[in-house]
């Protein structure tokens, strides 16, 4: 792999709408060049004869079904004794910034 130009780096890093000093994009042009080297070794890597691997570490879907609990569930006036700025059916919140 030939070494990535400046404007390579220039163009990744707006891509990634990063602004790089000129210190910055040295550094990084040769950092991804390297990287690059590296993927580029990869793709030598003779894989053909291996089988396709989906699953490394054998562990199946630990989650549970999903289930209606009517103990859980909470009546509509139960709420809005407990929130003092209700709308409607809706909880009034604090605006997030």
């Amino acid at each position: 792999m030939n070494q990535l130009s400046k404007d390579q780096v220039k163009h990744l890093a707006s891509l990634a709408r990063l602004n790089l000093t000129p210190d910055e994009v040295d550094f990084y042009q040769k950092e991804l060049t390297t990287i690059i080297g590296f993927i580029d070794q990869l793709k030598s890597v003779e894989v053909d004869d291996l089988p396709a691997t989906e699953q490394v570490s054998q562990l199946t879907n630990v989650l549970r079904t999903d289930e209606i609990k009517p103990e859980l569930n909470l009546d509509l006036k139960d709420c809005q004794k407990n929130h003092p700025n209700m709308i409607n059916r809706h909880f009034k919140v604090p605006k997030v910034n």
